[in-house]
């Protein structure tokens, strides 16, 4: 067909219209079903592609449309404004991962920060700044850091930030421990929630406040009203921050061996 012979001239000369040409050659052919279907398929990995370039580790590992950039705080401040920002994130602590949720660990200290993901059949992957996602190889210099356990809703709204407007977390008024028990008592509140617990402040003296979590004690405050000092109890400290689960996620290449214990 004289068209056909033109279009593909064409193409010789013009490397733009070179990546179209099959698809039109096949329209003129009469396939036109399978263009349809080709040109889709297209269509969802050109989407892919600039869905990688756009976001991170964070991005990737929560399932959301944008990068992550916890603020340059301590571990349990980070770890406070990703639950503040996303209300379909929990820290798994000692709980059970719900059939609805999957797994995502972290890590940070001042010198960075990444998001893995545990996927359903074990397999941990990650993502490096705007690179492919790849089976997860190492924590590198984030080996001896901090690491929070997250359990994530399957099923979210990956446009959460647009809705937002805003792609940096933590916000401002993200808080550690500490600066969460003295706002409730600066507020005048007998109760708050830190990291999925609920705590409840009780009067000692008239300098002395200890921090509960049902009838159990897990640090007290001294304070004058202006100044304050904290102190939580050593063995409270690690239901506190409530990051790891009792029983740690063991990573063995690229896999994780233990996924079905912390299935309920």
């Amino acid at each position: 067909m004289e068209i056909l012979r033109a279009l593909q001239e064409e193409a010789t000369v013009n490397s733009r219209f070179a990546e179209q040409y099959p698809y039109i050659k096949r329209l003129i052919t009469g396939e036109l079903f399978e263009v349809q279907e080709a040109l889709k398929q297209k269509v969802q990995q050109n989407v892919e592609y600039h869905f990688n370039q756009a976001i991170n580790c964070g991005g990737y590992a929560l399932k959301v449309d944008t990068c992550v950039f916890p603020s340059d705080a301590d571990f349990d401040t980070r770890v406070s404004g990703i639950l503040d920002n996303f209300p379909f994130v929990r820290l798994l602590g000692d709980t059970e991962l719900q059939e609805d949720e999957y797994l995502v660990l972290y890590r940070a200290r001042r010198a960075g920060h990444h998001f893995i993901r545990i996927e359903e059949d074990g397999t941990v992957t990650e993502k490096n700044g705007s690179d492919e996602p790849q089976k997860f190889q190492d924590w590198e210099t984030l080996r001896q850091a901090p690491e929070a356990v997250f359990a994530v809703k399957k099923e979210h709204d990956m446009n959460y930030f647009k809705k937002r407007g805003s792609i940096v977390i933590p916000e401002e008024n993200s808080k550690n421990f500490e600066q969460t028990v003295w706002e409730a008592m600066q507020n005048r509140k007998n109760t708050f929630t830190y990291h999925n617990h609920n705590y409840r402040l009780k009067k000692a003296t008239e300098e002395t406040i200890y921090i509960c979590s049902g009838e159990e004690i897990v640090a007290e405050m001294i304070t004058n009203g202006e100044e304050y000092d904290l102190e939580i109890r050593p063995e409270k400290e690690r239901y506190v921050s409530n990051t790891q689960p009792k029983r740690p996620i063991v990573i063995k290449d690229g896999k994780c061996q233990r996924e079905e214990t912390h299935i309920k």
